[in-house]
């Protein structure tokens, strides 16, 4: 198998997400892990066919951070020596601007 063929394997990948109201999210693992959070669930847990349980996170905001995490699936993952110089400098584009000032109905 070629090394871009078992990326895009890869890529493919999915891990289920379990809300706490027990709605369950087919997800790709890339996707996922632009959360950090969801990362490292996913490296702790490793490949399972069993979803993962995120008992603090109901349907709504699991459902508004796997928007947040599609969106940005194809940015570029910061570098430890990147974060005091994003904190600073970071510009938020309009995609997050107009996302952060949606409010979700009932939370």
């Amino acid at each position: 198998m070629s090394t871009s063929a078992a990326a895009t394997n890869d890529d493919n990948k999915k891990v289920t997400l379990k809300s706490c109201d027990d709605v369950e999210f087919k997800v790709e693992i890339p996707v996922a892990s632009r959360s950090i959070l969801l990362k490292n669930m996913i490296e702790d847990v490793g490949e399972t066919d069993q979803s993962i349980p995120l008992p603090n996170v109901n349907e709504k905001v699991l459902k508004k951070v796997l928007e947040w995490c599609q969106h940005h699936v194809n940015d570029p993952q910061p570098t430890n020596d990147d974060d005091d110089s994003r904190r600073r400098n970071t510009e938020i584009d309009d995609w997050d601007q107009r996302f952060l000032s949606r409010k979700l109905s009932g939370y």
